[in-house]
């Protein structure tokens, strides 16, 4: 007899998050300081991203070493592990956002050709929470059973595009042009989770436990392709940009996890799959794994107007981003046998280490004001929404059962900073703040308020928590702090 036995446990994830967030990060510091409404008026080789065909109004050969970003990142989540457990994340982040440079062809000047590598997005999350104390749990016991649950949730995701952009200005008004992307990401989520109940009757005493853990390395690589077309003249610039889906090429995959069941067989009904026997065991570890990692297609629209009376121009920006169906970025088709085998004899676990991914279309919205002080000096303001793409995941499942996404906030950004010119070189110093929007409210978590709870499903598999309902008392406060600092250097000919 085979059984597809798949475990509730509102604990681990069986969904990786890639990346929720498409506009957490912007490339070049000008770009940045302008929260991306540059797709009209870029002027740097960040065009290579926001606008190829900028790339052929650029009239100097330059290299960018610049926009490294220095960023803190914080998140509480007051209540989210239980009435008064807080789950928190303080993470310093450093990462480039863009190295790059310009080539021009002096037999043909309307030809222009950037090269770039860039950070697409960067994600450092790493939470615990820990619960101990006295409840009435186990039937039959004095009433002062002691409990003990923990939840650990890491997450270190990244990834990096090399880039190579060709433009042609077609006239004084119109260029058009391409980027080609060699796409990397590297995702890695840790989960634990562990709860424990230590029965307290007068001559008997036992502890049970459920405990889980998880591990999941990602490595894909991929193509992309990004189109764009440029209008501009006198004060106004128009520009459309469109990005096709990512191919994926190859990847590996990595997956560990393990769930551990100890002494259900004391407190549940021996006629129950789970109450037959003492511990039950799920362990599997696989490498090499074929791993793929998607990345949307996006058309994005943008208009810049310049006020030449005060010496400042207007930008504005909007992105859609379309929607990528749940997929396998791992999947592992052998069955798992539920241990001990003596026990459990040919009873096994299917797609115990699948992991998946998913992303809802979003549109995004950017504004920007740019004003030039003097032939030195040039100041940026900008704010732009960043809309989470696993939102609607989130909402769709409010008890969780398949997956754990912690980010399920939008971002709201503001950016400023100053460049500075000097000779052939531009320095550039801002700063990015960006606030985290919810009106979510369930727990992901409930270790104050523990239970015996089974559950069983349609298919008849049960499941086992010692976790309380998850109610409505969560509060999110998220805030994220990061320091600019760009570099551009005008290549003389």
């Amino acid at each position: 007899m085979k059984i597809n036995l798949l475990f509730f446990l509102l604990l681990i994830s069986h969904f990786i998050l890639g990346q929720s967030h498409y506009a957490s990060q912007q490339f070049g510091a000008r770009s940045s300081f302008l929260g991306g409404a540059v797709i009209a008026s870029v002027e740097d080789n960040s065009a290579l991203f926001y606008n190829p065909a900028a790339i052929g109004f650029l009239t100097q050969s330059t290299l960018t070493i610049n926009a490294n970003m220095y960023q803190l990142d914080y998140i509480n989540l007051s209540n989210g592990a239980g009435n008064g457990i807080d789950l928190n994340s303080i993470r310093p982040i450093i990462y480039p956002q863009l190295v790059s440079g310009i080539i021009s062809f002096d037999k043909k000047p309307r030809l222009k050709m950037c090269y770039g590598l860039l950070t697409r997005f960067r994600t450092d999350i790493k939470s615990f929470a820990k619960h101990e104390g006295y409840y009435d749990l186990i039937p039959g016991s004095n009433g002062n059973d002691f409990f003990s649950g923990f939840v650990n949730y890491e997450i270190n995701n990244m990834s990096q595009w090399a880039g190579l952009g060709l433009a042609y200005q077609c006239n004084d008004y119109f260029s058009i042009g391409i980027t080609q992307w060699v796409q990397y990401a590297h995702l890695d989520e840790r989960n634990a989770t562990q709860t424990s109940i230590d029965a307290n009757f007068p001559t008997n005493f036992y502890t049970t436990k459920v405990a889980e853990s998880a591990l999941s390395v990602v490595d894909a690589f991929g193509l992309g392709w990004k189109l764009g077309v440029l209008y501009r003249k006198g004060a106004l610039q128009i520009g459309l940009n469109g990005e096709l889906p990512g191919l994926p090429l190859f990847g590996f995959a990595r997956m560990e996890r393990t769930l551990e069941y100890f002494n259900q067989d004391r407190f549940l009904p021996n006629n129950s799959f789970l109450g037959r026997n003492a511990n039950l065991t799920l362990s599997e570890q696989v490498k090499n794994l074929k791993a793929v990692y998607k990345f949307p297609a996006s058309i994005g629209l943008g208009i810049s107007y310049a006020l030449k009376k005060i010496n400042a121009k207007i930008s504005f920006s909007a992105v859609y981003y379309f929607k990528i169906n749940p997929y396998d970025i791992a999947h592992y088709d052998s069955l798992t046998p539920i241990r001990p085998v003596g026990s459990y004899a040919n009873v096994f676990a299917k797609d115990f280490v699948v992991k998946e991914d998913f992303h809802s279309d979003v549109f995004n919205l950017s504004l920007a004001w740019e004003q030039k002080i003097n032939d030195r000096l040039s100041l940026y303001f900008s704010i732009r929404t960043d809309q989470n793409s696993s939102l609607d995941e989130f909402n769709n499942q409010p008890y969780r059962a398949k997956s754990l996404n912690i980010t399920f906030w939008n971002m709201l950004h503001f950016s400023s900073g100053l460049k500075w010119s000097r000779g052939s070189s531009d320095f550039f110093i801002g700063f990015n703040y960006g606030w985290g929007i919810t009106n979510i409210k369930r727990q992901p978590f409930n270790l104050t308020e523990p239970r015996i709870y089974i559950y069983q499903d349609q298919a008849n598999n049960q499941f086992l928590s010692f976790q309380g309902n998850r109610n409505l008392d969560m509060q999110a406060e998220v805030h994220s702090l990061g320091l600019i600092l760009g570099y551009n250097y005008y290549i003389r000919r």
